[in-house]
């Protein structure tokens, strides 16, 4: 190479380069926040079985626990029962990094069009949640979530 410098140079840079555990968690849940906007459930079924570990686990605020498969098919179900989402934020609020684990503190909310019995019906939800993420290989993975607040409401569409 006819710059040494230069190679030292780039060499010195790619610790800069790389995704930080921090960016690599808000990217997943900007990707999560566009495929419900979509309301695509193949997409939403690859980042879930991409994502999510083996012993993936979710409770709700009802204290309801469901395993991977149970929470994914549930919420494949929930895209099918869409017809229109009208809003989907994920924002993470905080994030608590160990070396192989992070819990983010997330809050969501989510404003969309179900058709439950034939009605047409406005759906509303705005919760926080406990996301554990842990380290495994090479690649983080959600291994819990926990729901610590919710508010489900359902309205006749047009109704707010």
């Amino acid at each position: 190479m006819k710059h040494p410098a230069t190679l030292a140079m780039m060499i010195l840079a790619l610790p800069c380069l790389a995704a930080t555990p921090q960016d690599t968690l808000r990217k997943r849940y900007q990707q999560y926040n566009e495929i419900i906007l979509r309301s695509d459930s193949k997409s939403m079924n690859e980042w879930l079985q991409r994502f999510c570990s083996t012993k993936f686990s979710y409770t709700s605020f009802q204290k309801t626990k469901f395993d991977r498969k149970t929470y994914i098919a549930g919420l494949l179900g929930q895209i099918a029962q869409t017809n229109k989402v009208l809003k989907c934020t994920t924002s993470v609020r905080n994030l608590q990094v160990t070396r192989n684990s992070i819990v983010a503190t997330v809050a969501s909310e989510f404003k969309g069009i179900v058709v439950f019995d034939s009605k047409r019906l406005t759906l509303t939800d705005s919760s926080v949640s406990y996301e554990t993420w842990n380290l495994v290989g090479n690649d983080w993975k959600l291994q819990k979530v926990v729901q610590v607040n919710s508010d489900t409401q359902m309205h006749q569409e047009g109704e707010d």
